[in-house]
């Protein structure tokens, strides 16, 4: 199998860069018996890759094939081909000499030396042969044991450790047994707090039933009471009434103030209907005016004017079906400037307008006639 020769001159060896000899080394063990490439280039840049080998273009690869071939060719040569190749590489300094120069310089110049060179590198790089483990000398008789002695000696240990096992195997049989009573206990308290956490449970239920009842009594009483006392009191004003025209006016007050309780009433209800704030937060206020307005709808038309706002409060002032723009008609009691209108229908609008704080005031509202006369 070829080689790099070249390694063995220390001349060669200590002018030639490390990565250099290391590319040259796999080229040359690549390469034919003559150090010809011929069509190994390819299996050589595998190798060189494999390695980690930088610079292996083919022009460097040639060139190394070509020293080798060089050096190995004047090794090889005749004594006149040896002159003449020795002038040639002191003289011209060719690149493809380079190898011929270094063993010139090492004062080598026969193939038989290269083996012999190798042969002792060979020797000096062998490792070591192990040293063989000395056979034991069993030529020796060794004492036997007293048998009897070691059976005695065990018989004893296994009784002492058999008397030991015993007192474990009684601690834990008594420890099982008191587990198995704490257990018992255990599960007879259990089932007593079952017991009375179900008494508890339904005596519970029974007073929040008993709860419900009287509430359902307490307001059944307060709404007799309430029905007596407006008796009474509508009783009362009559009488008065009766009595002059102090008692008359005393009696019409109270029925505009029971008038004024009831729309009152009214509006309380209604303002829970609807809603108090923008999806993003915004604050909402109804004023009196626009409350006044949607108490005096019809059923339909307030129902449609609280689902028109509920969309507003949902998906905002410019929700497609409210249609709202900003108010170019005349002046609208009740509104400020600047107002917006929106639709709850087609023949209803509300207006409304957003302050300073970004608080939506709602003014107005009912139908557009009222406010237009033109439609919208």
């Amino acid at each position: 199998m070829p080689f790099n020769f070249l390694e063995l001159s220390e001349t060669y060896y200590h002018k030639t860069n490390p990565d250099l000899r290391r590319r040259r080394t796999i080229v040359a063990e690549g390469a034919s018996d003559e150090f010809f490439l011929y069509q190994r280039l390819g299996s050589i840049h595998a190798r060189l890759m494999q390695e980690g080998v930088e610079n292996t273009n083919n022009n460097s690869l040639k060139l190394d094939g070509a020293i080798l071939r060089a050096a190995y060719e004047f090794l090889h040569a005749n004594n006149e081909q040896k002159e003449q190749a020795r002038d040639t590489a002191t003289t011209q300094k060719h690149q493809c000499d380079s190898g011929i120069r270094c063993l010139l310089q090492d004062g080598i110049e026969t193939w038989e030396h290269i083996l012999e060179l190798k042969r002792k590198h060979d020797e000096d790089t062998a490792p070591p042969k192990d040293e063989e483990d000395p056979i034991p000398n069993t030529t020796e008789s060794e004492e036997l044991p007293d048998i009897n002695k070691l059976f005695g000696q065990t018989t004893d240990n296994m009784v002492a450790n058999l008397g030991t096992l015993l007192l474990l195997m009684e601690q834990v049989n008594n420890d099982r047994e008191g587990h198995m009573r704490r257990t018992k206990v255990l599960a007879r308290e259990i089932k007593t707090l079952k017991a009375q956490l179900t008494q508890s449970a339904d005596a519970l239920a029974q007073s929040q039933e008993e709860v419900t009842f009287l509430r359902r009594q307490q307001r059944a009483l307060e709404e007799q009471l309430a029905t007596v006392e407006k008796r009474k009191l509508s009783k009362l004003l009559q009488n008065t009434a009766s009595q002059g025209t102090e008692g008359r006016k005393l009696f019409e007050l109270a029925q505009r103030l029971e008038a004024t309780n009831v729309k009152t009433q009214k509006r309380e209800n209604m303002l829970a209907q609807l809603p108090s704030a923008m999806q993003d937060g915004r604050h909402i206020e109804y004023e009196d005016r626009f409350l006044d307005d949607l108490v005096g709808l019809q059923d339909r038309e307030h129902q449609d004017v609280v689902d028109a706002l509920k969309r507003f409060a949902n998906h905002g002032e410019q929700y497609s079906s409210l249609k709202t723009k900003r108010w170019e008609g005349r002046s609208i009691s009740g509104a400020p400037e600047g107002s917006f209108e929106s639709r709850s229908n087609d023949k209803f609008r509300f207006f409304w307008k957003q302050d300073d704080n970004s608080v939506i005031h709602f003014y107005r509202t009912g139908p557009h006639t009222e406010f237009s006369s033109s439609e919208w």
